[in-house]
């Protein structure tokens, strides 16, 4: 499970590059179940022709969520061309060395974080301790 708002304690989590997707509420317009379903079964027909390895998830910030999917060795530009195909405001990025929330339409990053000090700090600490 991987939520945005913490780093797992498994680094082996995140070594594998992937995007995290939906096609819901295109440009934060609030569309009805039904029509998020619609677009999300179009965003996972992209993703099953491009032939990347993906699986459905939950896309969590804060206190707000929407169906998604973690879509596995892709690029961050692959990964933002899609987004803007689905009229997404952002994508979620984890290049396996740092996690980043992105704008599609900028390509801007308005949250970066390199999580490889996260599991340094970790070693250091428990070194520490055990010694």
């Amino acid at each position: 499970w991987i939520s945005f708002q913490f780093i797992p304690n498994k680094r082996a989590i995140l070594r594998r590059p992937f995007a995290i997707i939906t096609a819901h509420n295109p440009q934060d317009l609030i569309l009805n179940d039904f029509l998020n379903f619609l677009r999300n079964t179009e965003l996972e027909g992209v993703i099953k022709s491009l032939k990347y390895e993906y699986m459905t998830s939950i896309g969590e910030l804060f206190d707000y969520s929407e169906e998604s999917f973690i879509i596995y060795d892709i690029s961050k530009q692959e990964a933002i061309r899609i987004g803007n195909m689905f009229d997404q405001d952002t994508i979620f990025y984890n290049s396996g060395s740092e996690i980043s929330i992105t704008k599609c339409e900028s390509k801007e990053d308005i949250l970066k974080y390199n999580f490889e000090k996260h599991f340094k700090d970790k070693l250091w600490k428990s070194i520490k301790i055990e010694n």
